[in-house]
C-alpha cells in the first residue's frame, strides 16, 4: 500500500518458495489468490486503514490459466512457462507458420495452449484462458479480465487461439468494483475499484518513465527487460532478435526480455556463495574478466536474443586456479553482458539514448547496478522504490485520482576503465551461445 507521495503505508508478504528458481514451477493458481490476499490483509493491518482508493494487480507473464465457466483454475500453472516439452511444438508452430522466432518466444502462451489441448484431460471443462495478472482481477472481481497488452501474446498471425481468452480492456481501466467475498476477507468496503492491470514489467516501467518516444529503460529483477520507446512500425525490430510491442505508453517499445538474471544472482549467491556473509561485497573487488571466465546466464532458458527454452547456464575458462570469488565475477559478469547485448542491438535499430532509467528490486545490489552501468557504457538514471509502489501509481491513474509524485532518482556513471574490460568481453560472449548451442539441446533431453 502507498500513498500519493509514494511512501509505503504498509506491505505485506506470502512467500512460499525456498530455492530460487521454484517460483517458475507448476503452482496452484487458487494459491495465488490465497497468498494474495493474505499479504493484503498485512499490508492493511500495518497501515491501519479500512478504506482504499483502488487496488492494481501487476503479475509475471505470460502465465495462462484454463478456468470453467465459474472462473475457477483447472489445472497447475506457470508464472513463467518455460517448459522444455513445449519448445519443440513452438518451433513446429513457428516453421509451419513462416515466422521469426521472436513472435512466438519460448513461454509463449498459445503453444502451451496446444499441448493442453492435447494432454490434458480438463481441456473439456475450459471456458476461457486467462493471464496470471487478470485471472487475479476476476478473482477479486468477478469480472473475467486481460488487458490489450497481454492479449497480444494470445494471438498468433494465421492462427486461431485453442480456447478464447475475454474481450480485452486497457489496463487503465477499472475492470470491476472489489467483490463481496473478497472485501469481507480484506475488511474493505465492497466495490472498491480494482484496475485491470497487466504484466508487472509493463506496470514497472511505465512508473519509472518509460511513456514516449525517446526513453529509454532497464528493470533489473528475477528477470530483465531492457528497451526503448520509439514512434516507429513495429518492422524496425524485425531481424534483430527484439521484439516490438504496445506498453503503457505512447508509440512501442522495442527490446529484450531475459528469463534470468537476478534468479541467476540469487543461484549464484545460494550455490557459489554458500559461507560468505557479503558475497557480493567481495565480488565488488573482483575486476570483470577476472580468471579469464566468461558466463551464460541462461539458467531459465532465454528469451531475447536467442529465443531458446532449451538454452543453458555455462561457465568457460575454468582452470585449476580458478576462485570461488572469481567463478561469482563471471556470473555477475555474464548478467551485465546480457544487458549489453541488448543494448547493442538497440543501436543497430535506434540512436542511443544519453542514459538509461533503471529501476526494479534489482538496484538494491549495488554491486550488481555498479556492473550494469559499466557493462552499457552509458550513465544510469536509478529509481530505487519499494516492491508495490508502481502497482499503486497505476491503481491511482486508473481511479482518476490526483496522480502520484514522481520517484525521486540518483545518478550511476560508469568506470570507463570497467568499461573496457567489458568491451574486451563481449565479442568471445556474444559468440558463447553459437558456439553451445548444439550441445544444451542435446544435455536439456538427458534425464
Amino acid at each position: 500500500m502507498a500513498d500519493l507521495d509514494g511512501t509505503v503505508a504498509g506491505s505485506g508478504r506470502a512467500a512460499r518458495h525456498d530455492r530460487p528458481g521454484s517460483g517458475l514451477a507448476p503452482q496452484d493458481p487458487g494459491q495465488w489468490v490465497a497468498d494474495v490476499l493474505d499479504a493484503a490483509r498485512r499490508a492493511l493491518d500495518k497501515a491501519a486503514v479500512a478504506r482504499v482508493e483502488a487496488i492494481a494487480v501487476a503479475a509475471l507473464g505470460p502465465a495462462p490459466v484454463l478456468v470453467d465457466a465459474s472462473l475457477r483454475p483447472l489445472m497447475p500453472a506457470c508464472l513463467l512457462s518455460l517448459d522444455p516439452r513445449l519448445e519443440e511444438q513452438r518451433i513446429r508452430l513457428v516453421d509451419a507458420l513462416g515466422l521469426d522466432a521472436a513472435a512466438v518466444p519460448p513461454g509463449h502462451p498459445v503453444p502451451q495452449l496446444l499441448w493442453w489441448q492435447e494432454h490434458a484431460p480438463a481441456w473439456g471443462r475450459a471456458s476461457m484462458v486467462l493471464d496470471a495478472t487478470g485471472f487475479l482481477v476476476s478473482a477479486l472481481t468477478g469480472v473475467p479480465t486481460m488487458d490489450t497488452v497481454t492479449a497480444l501474446d494470445y494471438s498468433v498471425p494465421g492462427l486461431a487461439c485453442p480456447v478464447s481468452p475475454p474481450e480485452a480492456m486497457e489496463p487503465g481501466e477499472i475492470a470491476g468494483g472489489l467483490a463481496e467475498g473478497p472485501a469481507a476477507d480484506l475488511g474493505l468496503p465492497a466495490g472498491t475499484p480494482v484496475a485491470v492491470g497487466s504484466y508487472d514489467s509493463y506496470i514497472d516501467l511505465a512508473r519509472i518513465g518509460a511513456r514516449v518516444p525517446g526513453d529509454a529503460c532497464i528493470l533489473l529483477g528475477s528477470t530483465q527487460v531492457v528497451g526503448q520507446v520509439a514512434g516507429v512500425p513495429a518492422a524496425l525490430a524485425a531481424g534483430s532478435a527484439l521484439r516490438c510491442t504496445p506498453h503503457l505508453g505512447s508509440g512501442q517499445l522495442i527490446g529484450g526480455w531475459t528469463s534470468a538474471a537476478g534468479l541467476t544472482l540469487d543461484w549464484c549467491a545460494g550455490v557459489l556463495g554458500a559461507g560468505l556473509d557479503d558475497i557480493w561485497g567481495a565480488v565488488a573487488g573482483v575486476r570483470p574478466g577476472a580468471g579469464g571466465l566468461l558466463a551464460l546466464p541462461y539458467l531459465a532458458g532465454e528469451r531475447a536474443p536467442v529465443w531458446d527454452a532449451l538454452a543453458r547456464g555455462a561457465i568457460v575458462g575454468l582452470t585449476a586456479h580458478t576462485s570461488r570469488l572469481e567463478l561469482c565475477r563471471a556470473v555477475l559478469d555474464g548478467v551485465a553482458l546480457s544487458t549489453r547485448d541488448l543494448t547493442e542491438r538497440l543501436r543497430q535499430v535506434l540512436p542511443p539514448p544519453a542514459e538509461w532509467r533503471v529501476g526494479g528490486g534489482g538496484v538494491r545490489n549495488r554491486v550488481w547496478l555498479r556492473a550494469t552501468a559499466d557493462a552499457v557504457g552509458r550513465p544510469l538514471e536509478v529509481v530505487d522504490e519499494a516492491g508495490g509502489v508502481a502497482a499503486a501509481a497505476h491503481a491511482f491513474a486508473a481511479a482518476a485520482a490526483t496522480p502520484m509524485k514522481p520517484p525521486k532518482t540518483f545518478r550511476v556513471a560508469p568506470d570507463e576503465s570497467q568499461t573496457r574490460r567489458y568491451r574486451l568481453l563481449y565479442e568471445p560472449y556474444r559468440g558463447l551461445y553459437g558456439g553451445l548451442a548444439a550441445a544444451m539441446h542435446a544435455l536439456a533431453h538427458i534425464d
